[in-house]
């Protein structure tokens, strides 16, 4: 029979724990997925509405 080797540790943290975005950055960040979302509502009516779904 085959031995089975010894299972190494799953590896925990980041890959590249320096490379870390400040929070502002992290905030403009959301602000722009924000605004990219609604305009992506608007633009593909996307909205869940009953006034959309009665017509």
């Amino acid at each position: 029979m085959s031995e089975s080797t010894a299972k190494q540790p799953a590896r925990r943290g980041r890959i590249f724990p320096k490379q870390t975005l400040p929070p502002e950055e992290l905030a403009r960040r959301k602000a722009e997925d924000e605004v990219f979302y609604r305009r992506c509502q608007v633009i593909f009516g996307l909205r869940n509405t009953t006034a959309g779904i009665l017509r």
